[in-house]
């Protein structure tokens, strides 16, 4: 066989064995998603829900810290514009 050969009989055993393992997952009750795995396979699991916590807690942070930045950036702008629009003080003349 050439290495075309295999590497197409190799894809079409992925294919019929992700086909199966749906099956199996069926008969068993379990959802099964093609290319992912089985649902639920860290249910119940303290590690998994602990290390859930920790992503959220960051994604929080992150985003807080990004929401902190804009606001400052647009009250720069702010500033900038109002800057602006100030009009200009003419000048005194003084009267002899």
């Amino acid at each position: 066989m050439t290495l075309a050969q295999l590497q197409v009989r190799v894809a079409a055993l992925d294919a019929e064995l992700r086909e199966l393992k749906g099956h199996v997952a069926a008969l068993t009750g379990e959802q099964y998603i093609p290319g992912f795995g089985p649902v639920g396979t860290f249910a119940g699991d303290p590690d998994f829900a602990d290390f859930c916590r920790l992503v959220r807690e960051e994604r929080e942070r992150v985003n807080r810290e990004s929401l902190e930045e804009f606001d400052r950036e647009r009250e720069t702008e702010r500033q900038a514009k109002a800057k602006k629009r100030r009009p200009k003080k003419a000048a005194k003349t003084v009267r002899r």
